[in-house]
């Protein structure tokens, strides 16, 4: 039969050392049904606000909180605690609605914990108030929990809105998998991570070694999300991809090179539309595809191993703190071709800053390299390439290392002494 708990007053819950009696609201499904928790009465705890455990149903486990939830000092006993934690084996699917306060600052406490173990999809919704904790704000565990093992491939999604902020004391937030499940995190809030150089704001941690369809981590940003001397974004699990689309503010490092972990060759995709991103961006192996259409951007680019491809069209190309790297070489001997594309635009360069392109692709645009030297390919097809009216516009003394290949109605244009060099 299904579990239904409403809550429209004040609960408190003493302190213990079990790791369940101080808990402020606990259930546990086993017989078969859906588990139901609507609380708009706050709740003072040690152990965990709203516990729900939902036993090889195919049932669904909703927690819905409209009220303060306070974590004091966890029990010693506890190895973690949580203002909402569900745990769900079985076909059934996980919702999270949080709309107001979250207090745990105690080293162990998180925000809100699900693990999803059986073969359904897992929702949280934030939408409204701050989260504060001392361990991670989010915490998702698809792997193990309570004894039980899982391969679960369930969609899982994130959404923080706009006026929220989610800040954990480690992670901001986690996402621990081992299959193929995409995890989608769409915020328009805060979220920030502590300052440990090990964690990142937002991780998706796991082994999907032998997956032929890999997980990925997807992140839709318009609010802010941000790590200090850390990784904004962490991924450490072999064989997953990376998907950002920003138009908000990134502060920290993208895709941080994991300890002892190596990364997958599932390619990546970045997309920088608005805002500002500060930080180095990773992207280690693999074809990715980036595109930068507006915003600044601050940091190095580098796209690692693979076919790569990154467009631009957008003046900020020209900032001087933007290093641009497609990755490996110049050569394309190793199968591996690095595209830079710029299109539409007019701004000042350096070459220094433009490194490892096979191909330079110049597309209706004029810029003007303030520096001394640019090295791309030489192979056959490869280079600097002008097409659509493009101006290269160099000084005195610059040199250009690869191939240069002008179609008509384009120019280079060498001003100064002439006393620069153009080799082949």
């Amino acid at each position: 039969s299904d579990i239904s708990v409403t809550n429209l007053g004040a609960i408190t819950s003493a302190s213990a050392t079990s790791d369940v009696t101080a808990v402020g609201i606990f259930t546990d499904q086993s017989a078969g049904g859906a588990t139901t928790i609507n609380s708009s009465g706050s709740i003072n705890a040690n152990a965990g606000g709203i516990q729900v455990r939902q036993w090889n149903n195919a049932f669904n486990a909703t927690v819905s909180s409209s009220a303060a939830i306070t974590l004091g000092a966890a029990p010693a006993a506890a190895s973690s605690t949580a203002a909402i934690a569900v745990t769900h084996v079985g076909s059934g699917n996980i919702e999270v609605n949080s709309s107001a306060p979250i207090t745990a600052p105690d080293s162990k406490a998180r925000g809100i914990t699900t693990a999803q173990l059986g073969t359904g999809t897992t929702m949280i919704n934030v939408t409204a108030a701050t989260m504060t904790t001392g361990g991670n704000a989010i915490h998702i565990n698809n792997t193990t929990d309570a004894g039980f093992s899982a391969d679960n491939a369930g969609a899982v999604t994130v959404n923080v809105s706009p006026g929220v902020t989610v800040k954990g004391g480690v992670y901001g937030l986690f996402a621990s998998t081992r299959s193929k499940a995409v995890v989608t995190v769409t915020n328009q809030g805060t979220i920030s991570g502590g300052s440990n150089s090990l964690t990142g704001a937002v991780s998706l941690q796991g082994n999907t070694t032998s997956l032929t369809v890999p997980a990925r981590l997807v992140v839709n940003n318009t609010g802010s999300i941000s790590r200090t001397n850390a990784a904004a974004f962490a991924i450490s699990t072999t064989n997953a991809g990376l998907e950002i689309v920003n138009d908000g503010t990134i502060t920290g490092n993208i895709r941080s090179t994991p300890i002892s972990v190596a990364n997958g060759t599932t390619a990546d995709s970045v997309k920088l539309r608005a805002g500002a991103v500060t930080g180095n961006v990773q992207l280690l192996n693999g074809n990715d595809d980036v595109e930068w259409t507006g915003g600044t951007y601050a940091g190095t680019l580098d796209l690692g191993n693979g076919s790569d491809t990154l467009k631009v069209t957008t003046p900020n190309v020209g900032n001087s703190a933007a290093i641009l790297n497609g990755g490996d070489d110049v050569s394309t001997a190793d199968g591996m071709i690095d595209v830079l594309t710029v299109q539409g635009v007019t701004s000042d360069a350096l070459g220094a800053n433009w490194r490892n392109w096979e191909k330079i692709l110049l597309d209706a645009s004029t810029i003007t390299f303030t520096d001394a030297a640019l090295a791309t390919g030489s192979d056959p097809d490869m280079g600097l390439v002008a097409t659509n009216g493009s101006n290269i516009k160099v000084g005195a003394t610059f040199t250009l290392t690869g191939n240069l290949n002008l179609a008509a109605g384009t120019a280079f244009t060498g001003q100064g002494a002439g006393a620069g060099q153009f080799q082949n």
